[in-house]
């Protein structure tokens, strides 16, 4: 059951609400964050990488 009906509030209105929350949430993580201003980032890969050839009981 959606927050509107449970409210008894327009859906308008809580999508209005939600979105002020969720600026406010990103507006404190910005905030907190230890990546400030600008951010370089290189080609890098991470996690692992796919090992090509034989798999199973014959590798």
């Amino acid at each position: 059951m959606g927050t509107a009906k449970l409210t008894g509030v327009s859906v308008r209105s809580v999508n209005s609400i939600y979105l002020k929350m969720r600026r406010r949430i990103a507006r404190s993580c910005e905030l907190e964050s230890p990546l400030q201003g600008a951010v370089e980032v290189d080609e890098s890969y991470f996690g692992a990488h796919r090992v090509r050839g034989k798999r199973g009981r014959g590798a």
